[in-house]
């Protein structure tokens, strides 16, 4: 355990910066490379690429730029902020959390109704703070060379680029991280609003509430929390609570309801997931994102039983619960781990056990080299609307 006082503008926002800045301009000019490069479809998309969600971008400024990180639930965040719940009279958008479309409204007002610009400013400065958090995090618990690689592997993760795209996960992970940052230094009455806040940008932000309570039981300085902990302790399960509230008072369909029929997904034991992406990747209808998602599956599994004792149990708890909540969705027929890749990549956790592994020279370099490769392959499919996670 190594303590360090920290000064603006200090090492960490001095290196987060420098990572986020070098990696969103790679992927920025990597991204206008591929949409000008390929070909386009014409009337003929991939079978795998027929949403309207996914159309080729027009070959303009605003759409190098800006569409084509618009993909999929891009789309859907967007259409929420300009239109509100439910435009489509199917209600499938109700089941996405309301903090991120919320703040898109807010900003895209600001900006004279440019809500497509007010959602990658905001997913981009989240994506920032997120690093910045994380060096910040990791240094206190570990040590600042593992804080380094953890930062640097986050952003360099071969999904990481939803960070910078107009999805939530950058939010997530930024409110995420400054819940355990308040909640490893006992600030209890921060760590509290930024949990609920959490919950409220990703419906399964209600398991930060696991490692809360662990935290209070066990505290890290081990002086018994004050008795109002526990309204912090119950802040990310009452976010969850608060929107299935309005939801319901809302008149619209209930979760279990909008997933079987609009999402075509349902809840099943973890390991019977695990079965069916098995199986449909063996019976050799899966796409690379289908094979990439098991890969992950198994992978963060390892990691985690690796670092077990590598890192407070209160991480180790939270990915756990993570891994296991997300693999009880279980998408039908096709794709039965749909978006796996998305949901595991803000358990950031497994990113301060890899940066311990990453200690080892090599190990540093295969994960570097094969993250980025990754970053590159999944980026470029994703700007051209093929699906991803």
């Amino acid at each position: 355990m190594q303590t360090h006082s920290h000064h603006f503008p200090g090492p960490a926002i001095r290196y987060a910066l420098a990572v986020f800045i070098t990696v969103r301009v790679v992927l920025t000019v990597f991204a206008a490379v591929v949409v000008l490069v390929y070909p386009r479809w014409g009337n003929d998309p991939p079978p795998d690429v027929s949403s309207p969600e996914s159309a080729p971008v027009p070959l303009s400024w605003k759409g190098i730029l800006l569409d084509s990180w618009q993909r999929f639930d891009a789309r859907i965040y967007v259409r929420i902020a300009a239109e509100g719940y439910g435009h489509d009279g199917e209600f499938g958008d109700t089941a996405f959390a309301p903090l991120y479309p919320a703040l898109i409204r807010i900003l895209g007002r600001v900006l004279g109704e440019r809500y497509s610009l007010a959602a990658l400013l905001i997913s981009n400065a989240a994506a920032f703070a997120a690093l910045w958090l994380l060096f910040q995090l990791v240094e206190f618990e570990l040590d600042r060379s593992t804080a380094r690689r953890a930062t640097l592997y986050l952003a360099t993760f071969p999904v990481s680029f939803f960070l910078f795209a107009a999805y939530s996960e950058s939010l997530y992970l930024a409110l995420s991280i400054a819940a355990f940052y308040f909640l490893r230094r006992s600030r209890w009455g921060y760590a509290g609003p930024m949990a609920l806040l959490a919950s409220l940008t990703r419906t399964p932000g209600w398991l930060l509430g696991i490692p809360f309570l662990l935290e209070y039981i066990r505290p890290r300085q081990g002086t018994k929390p004050p008795r109002a902990a526990l309204l912090s302790v119950a802040a990310a399960p009452l976010g969850l609570g608060s929107f299935l509230l309005y939801r319901r008072l809302a008149g619209y369909p209930s979760m279990g309801v909008l997933y079987a029929t609009y999402w075509r997904s349902r809840f099943v034991a973890p390991w019977l997931s695990i079965l069916a992406a098995s199986n449909h990747i063996l019976s050799g209808s899966a796409i690379p994102a289908d094979v990439f998602d098991l890969f992950l599956a198994f992978a963060f599994t390892a990691l985690v039983l690796i670092g077990w004792r590598r890192i407070p149990s209160v991480y180790s708890l939270y990915v756990v619960a993570g891994i296991l909540f997300s693999l009880t969705r279980l998408k039908v027929p096709l794709y039965p781990l749909q978006s796996l890749s998305r949901y595991l990549f803000v358990l950031f956790p497994v990113f301060m056990i890899l940066a311990q592994l990453g200690e080892n020279r090599w190990t540093n370099r295969v994960v570097l080299y094969s993250s980025f490769a990754l970053l590159l392959f999944w980026t470029g499919q994703f700007v051209l609307g093929g699906w991803v996670a």
